[in-house]
């Protein structure tokens, strides 16, 4: 059995083994006649998540199960630190546009340098690892809604991996609560055991059990529901659900992607951006200027943007908490900790809008104007 750790070392990799990276064998990607990236362009990708040279293979196909697990490990964790999950482009844009293509989310995400939604960074991914020769499928996901006690429609989707006759659940667009590692789909063993696998910090837990919910007629048909909670003695909360079996297509994605945009999905309305942090990232509002370093630590907590606050959690404590008066003063967060430049066509692009915060455009960057 292959058992995931929050931490995964992958200096013990062979220069053998990561020779690999030059390996010429055909990617899934090729095999199953999907677009896939060229390897110049996961180069490009690898410099997006800041993967350093030493630590970059082409191909898993050389790799052991133990080996590809700890390989994943570690994308995984650079592309949580790195690629944030934002909506902005559904508020900062004249246009409002739409796509997740690999090409649009490619020149987006890793050209430009943006984040995205679900849809878009999980079908980045999934194009990535297709492309690097892992066993990878796209599944849609419902969301459980706490206002109502019932999972929604499909309006998310995950990456199930599978190595060594083990599926993983990898989600890179779920937020804060969602799994920072491979997560074992492992039946009647709640993930390694009973209760569950270590979060983030030294009391958050998750876990996914295969369950029927609620809704369904056919209460035979079992789901895989992941599940958080934030201590011990907390109660299991239900986070989304999904079908490890039924593969989603990329046409599918395009269809359900459009959802983000209609009046009922909170997406149109509110404007949210998250990202996970590393131990070695500074309580400050000046960037993150070492990225070595910041990538050589552990993952700590996340922060996260909504609407006109920012909030900082370290190992499940608030460290840090902004309030913003004016659009000046959020676009110039959203460069600081996201890493995100908005040009002049995407600031304006919010204005006249609900989401807009209505100030003085010419804001104080943090002076009088944030709490």
């Amino acid at each position: 059995m292959i058992i995931p750790k929050t931490s995964v070392s992958f200096r013990g990799l062979s220069r053998q083994i990561l020779s690999a990276r030059f390996n010429s064998t055909a990617s899934s990607a090729q095999q199953c006649k999907r677009p896939g990236y060229a390897h110049f362009e996961i180069a490009q990708y690898f410099n997006r998540i800041h993967l350093s040279p030493t630590q970059r293979i082409f191909s898993v196909s050389n790799l052991t199960s133990v080996q590809q697990l700890a390989y994943l490990t570690l994308l995984k964790k650079h592309h949580l630190v790195s690629v944030p999950y934002e909506n902005l482009q559904a508020h900062y844009s004249w246009h409002k546009g739409l796509g997740v293509s690999p090409t649009r989310l490619f020149e987006k995400i890793v050209r430009h340098r943006r984040g995205g939604w679900c849809f878009e960074t999980n079908q980045l991914l999934n194009t990535v690892l297709l492309s690097l020769g892992f066993d990878v499928i796209l599944a849609g996901s419902r969301v459980f809604e706490p206002c109502n006690g019932r999972f929604g429609g499909l309006v998310h989707c995950v990456n199930i991996v599978k190595i060594g006759g083990v599926h993983y659940l990898l989600d890179v667009g779920f937020g804060g609560y969602g799994p920072p590692q491979p997560v074992p789909l492992l039946e009647g063993t709640g993930g390694i055991e009973p209760n569950g696998l270590q979060h983030i910090g030294p009391r958050a837990e998750m876990r996914v059990v295969k369950q029927a919910i609620a809704q369904q007629v056919d209460q035979t048909r079992r789901l895989w529901v992941y599940q958080f909670r934030s201590g011990p003695d907390e109660e299991w909360r239900p986070m989304c659900c999904f079908n490890s079996d039924f593969e989603f297509l990329p046409e599918d994605i395009e269809i359900l992607n459009t959802h983000g945009m209609s009046r009922t999905c909170f997406t149109s309305r509110e404007l949210l951006l998250q990202r996970f942090t590393t131990s070695n990232e500074p309580l400050t509002a000046s960037g993150r200027t070492n990225v070595k370093d910041v990538m050589d630590g552990e993952l700590d907590g996340s922060i996260v943007l909504y609407q006109n606050r920012l909030k900082w959690r370290r190992e499940g404590d608030l460290k840090l908490s902004l309030e913003f008066r004016t659009e000046a003063d959020r676009i110039e967060a959203i460069r600081l900790y996201f890493g995100i430049i908005l040009d002049k066509e995407e600031t304006e692009g919010i204005k006249g809008t609900a989401s807009e915060i209505r100030g003085s455009w010419f804001g104080t960057a943090f002076g009088e104007g944030t709490i």
